[in-house]
């Protein structure tokens, strides 16, 4: 997360309070938190947010030296009743040394009476070294500096709840746990998770003393009210004081930030975002929270807030935006008396607006050799029209004159076109507008566009774009796989890892040695399936939006074996390894096989860890993803992640709506839709799962995985957080695609507006088709995922769904000697005998159907072939021979469903005949 200052009264310091008397001024609370060292599971921003809570109540904030200090002190004195939070779930080296030992300055606090509460990854996991530098002590960690093992299960990952110990503590809320302990490895259970491990514990080491407190093991990307209620409670077991606080509450107003306005259109009108947050410990059922919206003393609007019996309250609240100098009241109503709590007067702009600019109607980038242009570029061409749509919203009342300007400038700053308009908004409510202009009336050549928003003369707002006119038309193949020159329209960003500084490259000046082939896989819908040199030909579906999204590629373990950041093809931007080629390209079927290395930063190849992915299309737009891993045994390693790709200077916010991603059961009668930012989709174990990505608010089509077998969710990923609000809805880096050099994005992008970026929305743990010993050293792992992008309603999409996981019998009736299903195809592979005709019957239950069959002819030589569906010719199909060195194959794909028993009947035509006569 972006670093975040600590300030007297910031984003979660939200109320002061003092501190006790403590002897000898040494605070008996104190809280890590170092902006110059390492996080792991708990991100910069909400590491933040915890610091600036336990600040709050009276906790003081230590860096690595400090705490170091404090803690020694406390140590020779005596650490009974004095209490450490970790804000921060990677231990600095000062306080644990460089090797994990019983001598650790941290293990001695614990025996000398103190306490500690540890949130995140798996304690002494990793050692903090610097900024970004952290040593792995894996599972010594915990056995030298605890004396036990830390780690758990390590595929342990379920839901937890308090346990009767954690409810007399005061716990309330769950939590997916990721690497429970066995419950006698503690000294008290606070939290179980689903097979009966200990998620929060504690470890005494000195009797009466908690000792060792671990709370909240898993990804912790927002510190909640809930968490804060329940951390209060915990912390009250050590400081007792800290449950007679007195009664708190205040309203932050939240710094403008570059990442994500604070202001949103809503309807017709406008809510910019605040915090408020509430302690109180003595909190009633009937207690009401509230926040007025007030302007020179009158009454605008209530927005009501949680109330309860909450100990905390803490609350990202829109308030509607009337005036820029209205005034917020926060209050409280309890006993059946009102009391304010706190309020604030705003000061913010009399003016907000925006532009998007267009060439409609739209055309996939793709069609016009390119991917991922950039914001700040529109490509046009004659049959297209450049659309200008703006929106602007004056807080206040009345109406109001507005000028929007539009200009077209050549390289001489001389206006080519002008387009303008008079509007007359009415203050207090969002106003939208257009401009537009005609392709063909811009002639071919790169242009500056200046965009303005203006008021008696004075320009409110002014953005430009660069105008890229061609005399070009799209390209249009239909159905199949094509080799292609994509290019990148902007400057490609480089960075010095060494030195830290940027600098940027023409796209064509990378690729000077070659041959260099991008490839495209065309459907009749208009979607795009592209390898591309700037993803480091990893494949992906291209939108008409100018957005893509893949389902990943097999990944190896972070820096795993000493090496550098992560491990995976994404790091090959050189494409010296990574090569994707087309294997047949026919009416029927495209089939690409790609191949890669696993990698790191600096182009290692993690233990000669190799892995080929082949994708199998048909003309209805889905197919098959069949990847194989080469890996060392009994190692870890991913292979499915939702990552959307988005142009550079567009926030994900701009692209996904809220619920991003769906889960649905093949026989529709259960689903789940993941909702960002702060994702919590569940999903059952060991059972089939069909993922629906909403990737774009402007394109209707879904990409969609179907998995035989999901396991489990490895991570959904939460948005950045700036001072204490979200910045995107989810993970958002800057490291891929195109650009080189940089490392794994840890904090909200730095930028991003001149460099493309991808949004990472789930990773997914499948079953693997198989695994299989290749050798003495490596072995294999397998697995197949039906794909697919369509914007077909779910029945459609559960149809081919459920006639891949479970296929309807095919039994040879004439001409075939045996018949199976081939996953890894999405077809039946038919052994034909050599004969002409070919007779096919399926045996699936009466009432059920098959979803556009494919049928896959070996030695059926036969290109004219004639295909009946229960003695008909079927609306839609395609028949096209595959051939290699030892064997034809003919691949037949019929679009539309059929009956579960119906008969299919495969015929030699008259030319092939005639053909097979004449040889």
């Amino acid at each position: 997360m972006k670093k975040i200052i600590a300030t007297a009264l910031c984003a979660a310091c939200v109320f002061a309070l003092s501190f006790a008397a403590r002897a000898a001024d040494l605070p008996d609370a104190a809280v890590y938190y170092d902006e110059n060292y390492p996080v792991s599971w708990i991100t910069r921003g909400a590491s933040a947010e915890l610091r600036d809570f336990a600040v709050a109540l009276g906790f003081a904030q230590m860096d690595a030296q400090a705490v170091r200090d404090w803690m020694a002190q406390t140590t020779a004195r005596g650490a009974a009743g004095k209490l450490l939070i970790m804000a921060s779930d990677v231990v600095p080296d000062t306080l644990v040394g460089s090797a994990p030992g019983a001598d650790a300055l941290f293990r001695k606090y614990l025996d000398a009476g103190g306490s500690v509460i540890w949130p995140g990854d798996v304690p002494f996991y990793f050692v903090g070294k610097g900024k970004w530098d952290k040593e792995k002590w894996d599972y010594l960690g915990g056995r030298g500096v605890l004396g036990f093992d830390t780690v758990g299960n390590w595929q342990g990952r379920s839901s937890a709840a308090p346990a009767e110990t954690g409810k007399t503590w005061g716990l309330k809320s769950g939590w997916t746990s990721v690497r429970a302990l066995p419950r006698a490895s503690v000294t008290n259970v606070l939290a179980l998770d689903a097979d009966g491990n200990a998620s929060a514990w504690t470890r005494e080491f000195k009797k009466g003393a908690p000792g060792f407190i671990r709370l909240w093991d898993n990804n912790v990307t927002n510190f909640s009210g809930d968490m804060g209620q329940d951390l209060i409670r915990v912390a009250a077991r050590v400081l007792p004081r800290l449950e007679s606080l007195d009664r708190r509450g205040s309203i932050y107003l939240f710094r403008d930030s570059d990442f994500w306005p604070l202001a949103h259109r809503r309807g017709k009108g406008m809510a910019r975002e605040v915090q408020i947050s509430v302690l109180n410990v003595n909190a009633r059922a009937s207690d009401e929270y509230a926040l007025d919206i007030l302007h020179k003393g009158r009454a605008l609007a209530r927005v009501t807030l949680p109330g309860g019996e909450r100990l905390y309250l803490r609350e990202n609240v829109e308030i509607p935006l009337f005036f820029p100098d209205q005034e917020i009241v926060l209050s409280i109503t309890a006993g059946g008396k009102r009391e304010v709590l706190d309020k604030k007067q705003l000061s913010d702009p009399d003016f907000f607006g925006g532009f998007e600019v267009a060439a409609e109607p739209a055309v996939n980038p793709v069609d016009l050799g390119r991917a991922l242009v950039p914001h700040d570029r529109v490509l046009l061409i004659p049959e297209q029209s450049l659309s200008i749509r703006f929106w602007c919203f004056i807080p206040g009342t009345g109406k109001q004159k507005i000028v929007s300007h539009a200009r077209v400038q050549n390289k001489q700053g001389e206006t080519v076109l002008e387009i303008k308009g008079d509007h007359s908004p009415a203050a207090g409510e969002a106003f939208e507008g257009a401009l537009s202009a005609r392709g063909v009336d811009v002639k071919p050549g790169k242009y500056r566009l200046i965009l303005t928003l203006e008021r008696d003369g004075r320009i409110l707002l002014e953005e430009k774009r660069w105008l890229i006119a061609e005399d070009a038309r799209p390209a249009n193949r239909g159905f199949g796989a094509f080799y292609t020159q994509l290019s990148y329209e902007g400057p490609v960003p480089l960075h010095d890892r060494k030195t830290g500084t940027w600098t940027s490259a023409d796209w064509d000046s990378l690729w000077t040695r070659g041959p260099h082939r991008d490839i495209v896989v065309s459907f009749p819908n208009g979607n795009r399936f592209v390898w591309w040199r700037g993803s480091s030909n990893v494949p992906f579906w291209a939108s008409r939006a100018n957005i893509g999204m893949t389902y990943e590629w097999l990944e190896a373990a972070w820096e795993r074996g000493g090496l550098v950041d992560c491990i995976e093809p994404l790091q090959d931007k050189e494409a010296r390894f990574s090569r994707p080629f087309i294997v047949s390209s026919t009416p029927a079927r495209a089939v690409v096989d790609w191949r890669y290395a696993l990698i790191d930063l600096e182009y290692t190849i993690a233990d000669n860890e190799w892995a080929e992915e082949t994708y199998t299309f048909y003309p209805d737009g889905y197919g098959v993803r069949h990847a194989v891993g080469h890996f060392l045994p009994m190692t870890w390693h991913e292979a499915n992640e939702f990552i959307v790709f988005i142009p550079a200077g567009i926030n994900p916010f701009d692209v996904l709506p809220p619920g991003a991603v769906r889960v649905l059961s093949p026989d529709g009668g259960r689903q789940e839709t993941i909702t960002y930012p702060q994702p919590a989709g569940k999903w059952d174990a060991n059972t089939p799962a069909v993922f629906r990505i909403n990737w774009s608010k402007k394109d209707a089509n879904t990409p969609v995985m179907v998995s035989r077998s999901f396991e489990h969710f490895i991570v959904q990923y939460d948005g950045w957080k700036e001072d204490g609000r979200y910045v995107s809805p989810s993970y958002w880096g800057v490291h891929y695609p195109v650009t080189r050099g940089l490392p794994t994005c840890m904090q909200a992008p730095p930028g991003w507006r001149e460099r493309p970026g991808h949004a990472s929305l789930a990773a997914v743990e499948t079953e693997p088709l198989r695994r299989r010993m290749l050798d003495k050293t490596h072995e294999l792992v397998e697995w197949a995922w039906l794909i697919g992008n369509t914007d077909a309603p779910d029945a459609e999409v559960l149809a081919a769904a459920r006639s891949w996981i479970d296929p309807a019998p095919l039994k040879g009736w004439e001409g075939a000697n045996r018949v199976e299903f081939e996953p890894r195809q999405r077809g039946y592979r038919v052994q034909c005998q050599g004969a002409r005709t070919v007779k096919l019957k399926f045996e699936g239950a009466a009432g059920d159907t098959v979803f556009n069959p494919v049928l896959l002819l070996e030695n059926f030589p036969y290109t004219d072939a004639e295909v009946t569906v229960n003695g008909s010719r079927p609306a839609k199909f395609t028949a096209a021979l595959e051939s290699d060195y030892k064997r034809d194959t003919l691949v037949v794909w019929i679009g539309q469903s059929i009956p579960a028993d119906s008969v299919v009947r495969v015929r030699a035509g008259e030319m092939d005949i005639l053909k097979k006569i004449k040889d």
